[in-house]
């Protein structure tokens, strides 16, 4: 017996292998070049957040952090009303780390289950020391190869990866 909740779960599930077909032939990669042609879907569009996530480098480390009993992830949060994602990106590096970025520099997005990713690289002082503020209770700089073996999101572990792809390039 099909009802209106079966038929909205098949369309998604159409809308999700479209969309990663598309993905996979995209020229350029999942990237904001691409993220901007993607057909949308009103729908499901609306049900992300968007999220201003920061990657801090030092050699082969990033800066990870972590919520107390959560799992680590890149520092970064959901726009205030009216706010710039760079400026987003520099404010919730701060508000978690401490940390005051230079610069926030625009590198790609990505879609997750729940959030839509734009990502930043941030330049902060080699002297400077991560503090946890706020709600996460762990800042901790890991070396890119380790990332894999912790207990990460999701979101983290692909934009690790897609961020060691356009380093190669």
């Amino acid at each position: 017996m099909e009802t209106a909740v079966t038929r909205d779960a098949d369309e998604h599930l159409r809308f999700c292998i479209s969309m990663l077909i598309y993905i996979k032939h995209c020229p350029t990669g999942w990237r904001a070049e691409c993220a901007s042609k993607t057909p949308r879907r009103d729908k499901w569009e609306f049900s992300l957040k968007t999220r201003a996530t920061v990657i801090c480098r030092r050699g082969k480390r990033i800066l990870l952090v972590a919520r107390r009993q959560s799992k680590w992830a890149l520092p970064g949060g959901i726009l205030k009303r009216g706010e710039q994602l760079p400026d987003a990106a520099l404010r919730e590096l701060k508000e978690e780390t401490r940390l005051s970025g230079k610069s926030a520099r625009y590198l790609f997005d990505v879609r997750g289950k729940q959030k839509h990713h734009h990502v930043f690289s941030c330049e902060i002082s080699n002297r400077a020391k991560a503090r946890p503020s706020n709600e996460i209770s762990k800042c901790r700089w890991v070396h890119v190869e380790d990332i894999s073996r912790l207990l990460t999101s999701e979101p983290t572990i692909d934009i690790v990866k897609l961020m060691g792809q356009r380093r190669k390039r």
